[in-house]
């Protein structure tokens, strides 16, 4: 769990979050905001935070990952009258 919370403020996304946080809730305690604008903050930022992470880890494994190049021979195959094509 502290990894995860460590892993915050490593990152870009996680920093301007939890900046975006600390002044909501500085908004609320202000009397500027109520905790019910509060709450669906937290839950947009969250989800929107959480949205960047899943797209960026999908992102990397998709350039990472090696593309095979074609074989050399070729194989063949029939279709559906039995011939080969």
């Amino acid at each position: 769990m502290l990894g995860a919370l460590t892993d915050i403020f490593h990152s870009e996304k996680g920093l301007a979050a939890l900046v975006l946080i600390i002044a909501a809730t500085v908004l609320c305690t202000l009397g500027h905001m109520t905790i019910a604008d509060w709450t669906d903050f937290a839950k947009w930022t969250f989800a929107v935070y959480v949205g960047g992470k899943t797209i960026q880890g999908g992102v990397s494994a998709i350039a990472a990952a090696r593309v095979t190049p074609a074989s050399s021979h070729q194989t063949t195959s029939t279709n559906n009258l039995g011939g080969v094509s």
